[in-house]
């Protein structure tokens, strides 16, 4: 009974951590989309000057954080059931989506 309940305990801690860094990293795609998009009234090489600065320094930092909320996504999809699993697994797709979108947006 107590291993039980320590499972399910840890598995609501990682559902909790899951859900914090994956709010997180939401933020953070809004905050660069928003950076991104700020850069439109310059010129290109003054714009490419300021990506390669800042913008790809962060994205590189926050690649190791979409990659473990990833990672925990898909420990979680295995210790969950059905409906949780299509949950997380659709969040994992909106994430990819959004990272996606930052790129297509840099390279426009």
């Amino acid at each position: 009974v107590a291993v039980r309940k320590q499972e399910i305990e840890d598995r609501l801690n990682s559902w909790i951590v899951f859900n914090e860094k994956n709010k997180e990293l939401c933020a953070w795609l809004v905050q660069m989309e928003n950076k991104v998009l700020q850069t439109a009234d310059i010129s290109i090489e003054e714009m490419i000057e300021k990506l390669q600065k800042d913008c790809m320094e962060e994205i590189n930092l926050f690649s190791e954080n979409k990659l473990q909320l990833k990672q925990m996504g898909d420990q979680l999809i295995k210790a969950s059931n059905k409906t949780r699993a299509a949950e997380i697994d659709d969040k994992l797709n909106k994430i990819n989506d959004r990272w996606q979108h930052l790129f297509d947006v840099i390279g426009s």
